[in-house]
């Protein structure tokens, strides 16, 4: 359960910091009509941060284990 944790923890973390350094996805004003609406930015960004919380939740458990 331990090697559960620590794994499934840090993969969870690594994925959440990609999801929000990939949350703007727009293209720097050259082709606005393609890029992120203000709402879904924060929608990837909320769901980004509860990833990084869940992740060191899930490596505090495997430390206390």
């Amino acid at each position: 359960m331990r090697m559960f944790c620590n794994i499934f923890g840090s993969i969870l973390i690594v994925l959440s910091i990609l999801s929000a350094a990939g949350a703007a996805g727009d293209c720097d004003g050259a082709c606005m009509e393609n890029a992120n609406s203000t709402m879904f930015m924060v929608i990837v960004m909320f769901g980004s941060i509860c990833g990084l919380i869940l992740g060191t939740v899930f490596l505090n458990l495997a430390r206390r284990y």
